[in-house]
């Protein structure tokens, strides 16, 4: 987010070492931390989502903090680092790792990249599981319109392509990749243009 001119130290908290408590802030640091207590639902929190703001530190009564962060600010930092689902897809399709992609995002869109990336290729198990039991049931059948006009094939037709693959001895993988590419995202645009 862009912070202008401000070049400093924002107190968040302070821990007492000894008891692992919050203390109040000091009123002494020049730049402390909004604090709102009482807030007990997230959807009070994201009503307060305000413009060029990251999000909230919500700190529970056991001592535990969690990030929460505005939708503006996570679809604006994907679209500045480049991670969307298309990207993710696009690496899985060609075989790579996300580990590679991880160490580029913020800790915040982590868990969004492994989560994303683990739905790509459970999809990708699916079809391609379905598309082999097919295989493995057509598969013995004399000729190739007996295989092509079997009920399994006749009723998964958006697989037939990667199950002629599978009788050809073809690869395959691309194909399923290809089916379960995400949709585009469009870049962000200032809205005054």
């Amino acid at each position: 987010m862009d912070y202008g001119d401000l070049d400093d130290l924002i107190l968040l908290a302070v821990i007492d070492t000894q008891t692992g408590q919050d203390v109040p802030l000091p009123e002494w640091f020049p730049n402390q931390v909004t604090t709102y207590d009482g807030i007990t639902d997230l959807s009070t929190l994201k009503g307060m989502a305000k413009d060029n703001e990251e999000g909230f530190v919500v700190c529970f009564t056991s001592g535990l903090r969690i990030k929460v962060k505005f939708d503006e600010y996570v679809r604006l930092h994907r679209l500045i680092t480049g991670v969307n689902a298309r990207r993710i897809w696009e690496l899985l399709a060609n075989g790579g790792n996300i580990d590679e992609l991880i160490e580029r995002v913020p800790e915040e869109f982590e868990q969004w990249v492994k989560e994303t990336a683990s739905e790509l290729g459970f999809v990708f198990d699916i079809l391609k599981d379905q598309a082999e039991d097919i295989f493995d049931d057509i598969k013995g059948l004399a000729t190739r319109k007996d295989q092509a006009t079997h009920p399994l094939m006749t009723a998964n037709r958006e697989l037939s392509g990667i199950i002629f693959a599978m009788l050809d001895e073809k690869p395959y993988d691309h194909m399923i990749w290809k089916m379960i590419k995400p949709a585009a995202e469009r870049p962000f645009k200032p809205s005054d243009e």
